[in-house]
């Protein structure tokens, strides 16, 4: 009887870091210099519509570039919440322009990903 509840614990601990495994993939993460300045974008498809969030250090032209980086993918942003208190946070929920051109979740999560690090790379 131990045993199988040993066993049994074995595999919720296995069960619980796999999805601490695939939670922690599903952050983008960049470390840069210094170590308290870093950049993350997580993006989540909801039906045809997708849910941004991004948080980074200040840095020139951030909403132009994440805003280029939408349009670019064919995307309109239906709302949005900005915050530059600290670093730079975004949330944001996009839409397709177009039905007949779809982006997937890591395409758009690369491009967003590609416009934060040139928005926070020095000049």
């Amino acid at each position: 009887m131990v045993i199988k509840e040993v066993l049994l614990y074995i595999t919720m601990l296995k069960l619980e870091i796999e999805a601490l495994q695939r939670e922690y993939e599903d952050l983008k993460i960049i470390k840069k210099e210094p170590l308290h300045q870093f950049q993350v974008v997580k993006v989540e498809k909801i039906g045809e519509m997708f849910q941004v969030k991004i948080k980074s250090p200040k840095g020139e032209n951030n909403i132009v570039n994440i805003l280029e980086a939408f349009e670019e993918m064919g995307l309109s942003v239906a709302q949005a919440r900005v915050s530059c208190l600290d670093s730079f946070a975004m949330e944001a929920i996009a839409s397709p322009q177009w039905k007949d051109k779809l982006c997937s979740v890591d395409d758009f999560t690369q491009t967003l990903l590609k416009a934060v690090v040139k928005s926070s790379a020095p000049m």
